[in-house]
């Protein structure tokens, strides 16, 4: 979500968090015709609200508050979409250019949402097997790749996913405004691509290369949000906001590649390689401020949060490359067991001294520490035994340790500062100048 071609971070609904960290929920689920007004402002962090120091990195993003009209205020309303449909041919070969043979698409999404003085709640459900596409659209499948729960995922191929989200919030606990989120999604992406390619080289005879690529990969996340805060924010701003991540990812992919020179085979090879991963991810952020400390804009402010991540995963790689001129085969089967173990912490202290109206001094002291371990264990199986299937039910066959493609790597990042900060601020102008100081410490091993 963006406006103009900035990033819209937040998105509130009549200023109420709404789906923590996914800013499209809203975009996406909540009807036009429920809409009365939307407001787009700058981003604003919560030192920036509580202590009026700007940060400056904040002012590149928005976030944009959506309100509803008073009819949908008080009581319960819903939207329920559905669309599908089928290639034009089904029966023809054309048809097998679907991957897995699909001839029925189909995309449809469901929200439910109640609304009172105290509470908001929404249910959201959806799936899907093409995008959502208008009259006169087609499907252009593209192959790349992101991240997600530390393993790459493909962005091409066509995608069927699925979707369950539950968020409330409420005022019914005295004094705080309470935010919980559940929201699950799955993936099931599947890949195919065929390549020729013809290599001429002058005089000599050309080389033809013929290439085929499938991949299906499969995840299923699911992300849980609290977040509990003070809504009396005259003199004390508090929050804290714990958030757990699980995450499961399959994957299996092939490449087939033939070689030819003269219509005679040079080289042809086969790899394999698959995947299954478990991702765990914690987090807990705290904030608290104290304002107007025996004089206005005098505060304190104490900034902390921690992370914690272990991703445990199993693959298995092969490959068998014949050539043709020898006859002798390269093969490579491996087995691999390997964990990522992660923790990080991050803690701020702030103290901010108005001078005059339009002039604050703040000074900072941080401490921020990262610590990422993985160890992959690399096993093969005695010569003659290779083979490769999708599964780990023969894992136990692979019993002879391989030194050469085990790996452990450690890395350490500790850093303090402190920070003296002078601030200028009238109307839309706000100017800053200060110094810092900072001490770092950086390891790296492997091996």
């Amino acid at each position: 979500v963006t406006q103009n071609g900035v990033k819209v971070s937040k998105i509130t609904v009549n200023g109420r968090t709404f789906f923590f960290d996914d800013p499209t929920m809203a975009v996406k689920n909540l009807p036009a015709k429920i809409v009365d007004k939307i407001k787009i402002t700058d981003y604003k962090s919560d030192t920036e609200k509580s202590t009026g120091i700007s940060d400056m990195a904040s002012t590149q993003a928005k976030e944009m508050d959506i309100s509803l009209k008073k009819e949908y205020e008080q009581g319960w309303f819903g939207n329920a979409k559905l669309a599908a449909g089928a290639p034009i041919a089904p029966e023809s070969s054309k048809a097998g250019m679907l991957v897995g043979g699909k001839d029925f698409m189909y995309n449809g999404n469901v929200m439910l949402s109640g609304y009172n003085e105290k509470d908001q709640v929404t249910f959201i459900g959806n799936m899907l097997n093409t995008p959502n596409m208008g009259t006169g659209d087609y499907i252009v499948v593209m192959y790349g790749g992101d991240e997600q729960g530390g393993k790459s995922r493909p962005t091409g191929g066509l995608t069927s996913s699925r979707q369950l989200g539950a968020n409330l919030n409420t005022t019914r606990i005295k004094g705080f405004n309470s935010t919980a989120t559940a929201n699950y999604k799955g993936n099931l992406i599947e890949s195919e691509k065929v390549s020729q390619r013809n290599t001429f080289q002058g005089d000599a005879s050309s080389i033809l290369s013929n290439s085929e690529y499938t991949d299906n990969y499969r995840d299923d996340l699911l992300d849980v949000g609290l977040e509990l805060k003070n809504t009396n924010q005259k003199k004390v701003y508090a929050r804290i906001a714990p958030k757990f991540n699980y995450t499961k990812v399959k994957r299996d992919s092939r490449t087939t590649n033939q070689t030819s020179q003269d219509g005679d085979m040079m080289n042809e090879s086969d790899t394999r390689s698959y995947l299954e991963s478990d991702y765990f991810m914690h987090k807990t952020e705290f904030y608290l401020t104290l304002k107007n400390l025996g004089k206005k804009q005098r505060s304190i402010t104490v900034n902390a949060n921690y992370s914690i991540s272990n991703d445990d995963s199993q693959s298995k790689e092969y490959s068998n490359i014949l050539y043709y001129n020898s006859g002798e085969n390269a093969i490579k089967d491996l087995y691999y067991k390997s964990r990522t173990e992660s923790f990080s912490y991050k803690a701020n202290v702030k103290y901010v001294e108005p001078l005059g109206k339009q002039w604050n001094i703040s000074v900072a002291l941080g401490s921020n520490l990262r610590v990422n371990d993985v160890t992959s264990d690399a096993f093969t199986r005695p010569y003659g035994e290779e083979t490769f299937t999708s599964w780990f039910g023969d894992k136990g066959d692979y019993k002879i340790y391989d030194d050469y493609y085990s790996s452990v790597s450690n890395y350490r990042y500790f850093r303090n500062s402190g920070e003296l900060l002078s601030q200028y601020s009238k109307d839309k102008i706000t100017l800053q100048f200060g110094a810092t100081a900072e001490a770092v410490n950086n390891e790296n091993y492997s091996n």
